[in-house]
């Protein structure tokens, strides 16, 4: 990794001392994965990806985003299942908002785990045409 310290365009990481390791995100476009915050509960956020630290927000424009590094307070649904979760804002595209959780209830990560586990599997599937079976 230190051949990495030496392009010019990430000294300016290494100096800020960003880390470059991402963790896995899982895609939820097809998933029923939302995000309601608590200073606008009657919105529900799509949550567009996640990974064991944090979560990509659609960006939409009936929401006022608060500025970078403001953490929210909310209810993450995850399919059948929902938690209070605080996340914090870490940055923001044309698109989407990246968050990282910042507070979660006891059992999080397991059932956070669980689920990308199962929707990982889900989108590795092969959709079969009906007339072949």
């Amino acid at each position: 990794m230190k051949w990495l310290r030496k392009l010019p365009f990430l000294r300016e990481i290494f100096r800020k001392g960003r880390d470059l390791r991402k963790q896995v995100r899982v895609v939820l476009h097809r998933a029923d994965v939302y995000f309601r915050p608590q200073h606008k509960p009657t919105s529900e956020i799509r949550v567009l990806d996640s990974s064991m630290g944090g979560m990509g927000l659609e960006k939409s424009r009936s929401v006022k985003w608060p500025s970078e590094g403001v953490v929210i307070p909310g209810r993450l649904y995850l399919k059948d299942s929902s938690m209070d979760i605080s996340c914090k804002i870490i940055h923001k595209s044309k698109g989407a908002v990246g968050c990282k959780f910042s507070s979660v209830p006891e059992g999080f990560y397991n059932r956070l785990s669980n689920f990308l586990d199962v929707e990982f599997s889900a989108q590795k599937l092969i959709q079969i045409q009906p007339n072949i079976l």
